[in-house]
C-alpha cells in the first residue's frame, strides 16, 4: 500500500480519538472521598478574583480541561464541576486559564474552543452555610 493511504488512515484515527476523549484530565490525591450526587452544590472560585483557599479544606486532586470544544459555550465550569463531584469535592479553585486561538473552519457550524483551565479540588466544611 502507498504511504498516502497510511497517512490518511492515521489522520482519520487521530481525529476520531480526539473527538471521543474526555474533556479533562484528572489526577486524584490519596484521600478517598465518596462522589457527590448530581444535586450537590459545588462552588467555583477563580484565583484571580479570590486568591485564598479556605483553611478547613482537604485537597482532593487537580484537573485540567482540554481545549477540544467539549464544554458548553467554551466555559470549563460545567466540566470541572462534574469532575469535582466525581472525586467528592465541593470546592473548585481555578488557578489559571487560557483561551486557545480559534482555528477557522470551513464548517457552517463553529464550535468555540473550550477555555483551558487548571483547577484544584477541595472538600470544604462550610459549617452549614449555603
Amino acid at each position: 500500500m502507498k504511504p498516502v493511504f497510511y497517512f490518511a488512515i492515521a489522520t482519520c484515527l487521530y481525529v476520531l480519538a480526539s473527538c471521543t476523549s474526555a474533556p479533562y484530565s484528572l489526577v486524584k490525591s490519596r484521600n478517598q472521598e465518596s462522589p457527590l450526587d448530581s444535586n450537590a452544590i459545588v462552588r467555583v472560585v477563580y484565583a484571580s478574583d479570590i486568591p485564598v483557599i479556605p483553611q478547613n479544606s482537604t485537597y482532593l486532586g487537580i484537573a485540567e480541561t482540554e481545549g477540544s470544544g467539549n464544554c458548553p459555550e467554551g466555559h470549563p465550569e460545567k466540566v470541572l464541576i462534574d469532575a469535582a463531584r466525581s472525586v467528592g469535592a465541593n470546592f473548585v479553585f481555578i488557578k489559571r486559564f487560557t483561551i486557545p486561538n480559534e482555528i477557522p473552519t470551513m464548517s457552517r457550524f463553529f464550535v468555540p474552543p473550550c477555555i483551558i483551565a487548571t483547577a484544584d479540588f477541595y472538600r470544604v466544611d462550610f459549617g452549614g452555610a449555603k
